[in-house]
């Protein structure tokens, strides 16, 4: 079971929620930059190291393409190019938005609940990282 715990002010800020908003805020300064860096002097951003050593896409490959695409309005492209990213990056967002504005946090109930919800997200990822492969070789 998933609820929403509305927190007060002691333990609205945790051991999650400052790495949290720091890696959102750091992956959107990221993208953002590179975005701008690459239109404005038409460089590509890094390429994928794993890409680089095996030759296979890694789970996340396309993500800061994704995320470009997210940015300029167009989610059905974006979600053709990482659908993980596409889904993930805005889902992070709203869940920080509530933990630092509302001072909720989304609870898993029952050690199986959050067992089941940990395999669905590892589930999602490895679909992910087999569509990329196919759609590469396709």
């Amino acid at each position: 079971m998933i609820r929403l715990v509305k927190v007060d002010r002691a333990q609205q800020v945790n051991w999650l929620t400052l790495p949290l908003a720091l890696c959102v805020s750091l992956f959107f300064g990221a993208i953002v930059a590179a975005y701008f860096i690459g239109q404005a002097y038409g460089v590509r951003v890094v390429p994928c190291v794993f890409r680089l050593v095996t030759g296979q896409p890694c789970f996340l490959c396309g993500g800061s393409r994704a995320s470009f695409l997210l940015l300029s309005g167009q989610p059905v492209k974006a979600m053709a190019m990482n659908p993980l990213v596409a889904v993930g990056v805005p889902f992070a967002a709203v869940l920080l938005v509530v933990r630092v504005l509302f001072r909720g946090r989304v609870e898993i109930v029952g050690g199986r609940a959050r067992a089941m919800f940990w395999l669905f997200l590892l589930g999602l990822v490895l679909v992910n990282w087999v569509y990329l492969i196919v759609v590469e070789q396709g």
